[in-house]
């Protein structure tokens, strides 16, 4: 290839990639959504083209994942619904200026948000009906994850729904998933292992994501899990200040094993 082919294609690609990415650049710092089929009509102008595109890719997407649409639209129907309830609420209770508030006062979690979330049944999305739940799975928690993490919300919303599927799929106390769901207790999941000796568990697992604020924590060995109800932890800075971290450390702690 010559130099001056060369050149050219350095300078076409530069055009090209700056074209498409530069104005959404732009449209984020506006606060619209990294995806186009989901920044809304009113932000439609600034990309038309692409816009359009994008709507047609997204249902191209939708029907692909549905091949019996007749039979599913209404399963996603209450999905979509599901999504934009999640949607209008954080837009209410966590925009920037709210959560900047929260960071201001020391981070953690918004209690008033957390009670807004408990009482539109989050903590209860993907518990099973036999057990004080709502029965739904696990796609309708991701779509209030991807809600959450779109609006950086200071809410436990991804700890207390791994702790429920632990103590729910391990058989756990029956005490412990009641106070998760109800929100009367925040639970949180640590990953490094620890030991156990018979009922009860050792170990300092990493600093432990809203351990300051939790009451039930999860924790593994090489093959098990383990449930500790009532725990104490050393706060630890964190550079995401929406989200509280702690140094937890258990010393024969009390817990019960999951599963079995």
């Amino acid at each position: 290839m010559s130099e001056a082919l060369g050149k050219l294609h350095f300078i076409g690609s530069f055009i090209f990639i700056n074209g498409i990415f530069f104005p959404m650049f732009i449209q984020g710092l506006h606060g619209v959504n990294r995806r186009l089929y989901d920044g809304g009509v009113q932000y439609a102008h600034a990309q038309p083209v692409l816009h359009r595109v994008a709507r047609r890719v997204r249902a191209a997407q939708v029907t692909a994942r549905l091949p019996h649409v007749s039979s599913c639209r209404a399963q996603f129907d209450d999905q979509v619904a599901l999504r934009d309830a999640a949607r209008s609420l954080l837009d209410g209770r966590s925009s920037p200026t709210q959560v900047r508030a929260v960071v201001d006062a020391g981070g953690g979690i918004d209690d008033d948000l957390w009670s807004a979330m408990v009482e539109q049944g989050w903590t209860a999305l993907a518990v099973p009906e036999d057990r004080g739940g709502l029965g739904l799975g696990i796609v309708e928690l991701a779509l209030l994850l991807e809600e959450v993490g779109g609006h950086v919300a200071p809410a436990p919303v991804l700890q207390q729904a791994l702790a429920l599927d632990a103590l729910v799929t391990g058989d756990g106390p029956v005490e412990l998933i009641d106070a998760l769901v109800s929100g009367e207790a925040i639970g949180t999941v640590a990953f490094r292992p620890v030991t156990t000796n018979g009922a009860s568990v050792t170990g300092r697992p990493e600093p432990v994501i809203h351990a300051p604020l939790a009451r039930v924590l999860i924790v593994r060995t090489e093959d098990e899990l383990f449930a500790v109800d009532g725990i104490e932890s050393t706060a630890e800075p964190a550079m995401d200040r929406t989200r509280s971290l702690g140094w937890v450390h258990l010393d024969g702690a009390p817990a019960v094993r999951l599963g079995g």
